[in-house]
């Protein structure tokens, strides 16, 4: 019976997909995982000790949107933008949580 992938294992992963750029179903099928796994761990680890981290920016392909989103992860939520949008105006909405 084989092994069950820990999470150094799915922390190294993790990393490694963080850094490059691809879509998680691409990037899930060229390292032989499942998308399903990958998401979960992307989930479990971002929201571990986030408290105090800068936000993530990830591109999102969502169903509702019509093309490439913006998607930043925070403790609180989940916000998306369409892609195109203002660097300034996302720079200065996350000032403008991280004082709230």
């Amino acid at each position: 019976m084989p092994k069950t992938k820990g999470r150094e294992f799915w922390q190294r992963v993790i990393d490694e997909f963080e850094k490059s750029g691809q879509r998680q179903i691409a990037f899930a099928q060229k390292k032989g995982i499942t998308l399903s796994s990958l998401q979960n761990w992307l989930y479990k680890l971002r929201n571990e000790g986030t408290k105090n981290e800068t936000p993530l920016l990830l591109p999102a392909n969502t169903p509702d949107s019509n093309g490439m989103m913006v998607e930043i992860v925070t403790t609180s939520g989940t916000i998306r933008f369409p892609e195109g949008t203002s660097v300034t105006y996302v720079a200065g909405l996350l000032q403008a949580l991280r004082s709230c």
